[in-house]
């Protein structure tokens, strides 16, 4: 008797495990959208296992999502040796760039230098000109200092000119009406601006432009003039 009742227990434990291994393959095969099997083997597969409905669909749910997962740690390898050639890729780009820097800092440096020797020579020509002035012959030294002098006057007297002119423009472009700390200028205070303004005639702008022309053109000859003496006295 104990003996069927062993062989009752085991086969009936085998059927339950190849039910539930055939429940796990259904899942497995519909979750992967594989072809499942018809209704009537469906049911009976629910059934033998005792599964319902609802535990299929979910463990369907939860194998599809571990399919996804799966397939994400597949990708791992190809996503690596991806990284892998795209830094290959940099490196390479990064030894051209070297290169280039090492190959601009080599053509470069012989130009530096070039032009600090050019710089060196400026700077020896302008100790040489320093030179030059302060051992001038002493008549010649009196008559620059004359024509610097001469020079600063006509620059005074430019700079007075184009001062002036402009304060007559400045005049006649304030013809509207200003404000003041207040507001606006009251309508006596603008007739009063605007009669100031017009007594600025036409022949005073005039002479203030010749001013101007005259100042500067004596200021250009005042400095032509020290330049040209400059230039002859440096040079006995």
């Amino acid at each position: 008797m104990s003996s069927t009742i062993n062989q009752i227990t085991e086969q009936l434990e085998t059927r339950k495990t190849n039910a539930i291994n055939a429940y796990r393959e259904l899942v497995t095969l519909t979750a992967s959208d594989g072809k499942s099997p018809s209704l009537d083997e469906i049911e009976r597969i629910l059934r033998d296992s005792d599964k319902t409905i609802d535990d299929f669909a979910s463990d369907e749910r939860r194998c599809r999502r571990r399919n996804e997962w799966r397939e994400a740690i597949g990708n791992v390898p190809q996503i690596n040796s991806e990284i892998a050639a795209t830094k290959a890729g940099i490196s390479a780009e990064d030894e051209k760039l070297e290169a280039a820097k090492q190959a601009h800092a080599k053509a470069v440096r012989p130009l530096r230098l070039a032009i600090g020797t050019a710089n060196d020579s400026l700077l020896a020509a302008s100790a040489a000109r320093s030179e030059l002035v302060r051992t001038m012959w002493p008549e010649d030294a009196q008559e620059l200092k004359h024509l610097e002098h001469r020079c600063q006057v006509a620059h005074r007297e430019a700079t007075e000119a184009r001062e002036s002119l402009l304060a007559l423009k400045s005049r006649v472009s304030s013809s509207s009406p200003q404000r003041n700390n207040y507001g606006w200028l009251s309508e006596k205070e603008e007739q009063a601006e605007r009669g100031r303004v017009s007594k600025v005639r036409p022949e005073v702008f005039e002479k203030a432009e010749l001013r101007v022309e005259a100042a500067n053109e004596a200021l250009n000859q005042a400095l032509k003039v020290r330049d040209e003496f400059s230039q002859e006295a440096l040079a006995r």
